[in-house]
């Protein structure tokens, strides 16, 4: 597992929580968030806590193992592909989808950026998702009109 691989990289500790954790998040189809995650954890590992789980995370996300995402769509999330890359949000059922990007490189030029240090940056396209489109349209899901 990738993050397993980080996380020896960087010499931490591998505690069956950690372990857990990690599997957890790779094996996410979804972007999750530490609430779903420790709730999965819990069904496994009932003596997990919520602050393991909030620090593991913390502690993933600052080695760049994994992306803490704030889309809107209630809490932070947690993407364990840190590679550039946009979203595609459902605004109606709430779905995260990754898609690449062409240019995933972003560039402030100096008079707009106002000397502004930029860290980071994310690419969020809100729409419907198909699914959800097809079911305002009144059409089987994947038939365009």
């Amino acid at each position: 597992m990738r993050l397993l691989e980080v996380l020896r990289q960087h010499r931490v500790k591998l505690t069956p929580q950690r372990y857990l954790i990690c599997s957890l998040l790779e094996g996410a189809k979804h972007h999750p968030t530490a609430e779903a995650l420790y709730e999965e954890a819990r069904k496994i590992m009932p003596t997990m806590s919520l602050k393991t789980v909030y620090a593991t995370l913390h502690e993933l996300a600052e080695l760049g193992a994994i992306r803490p995402l704030t889309l809107g769509s209630g809490g932070t999330r947690f993407d364990p592909d840190p590679s550039p890359h946009a979203h595609l949000v459902c605004r109606k059922c709430g779905s995260i989808t990754d898609v690449p990007i062409d240019n995933p490189f972003v560039h402030l030029s100096l008079d707009v950026g106002q000397g502004f240090s930029v860290e980071g940056y994310e690419i969020i396209f809100r729409g419907l998702c198909a699914s959800c489109r097809a079911e305002e349209d009144g059409l089987p899901e994947g038939e365009e009109q």
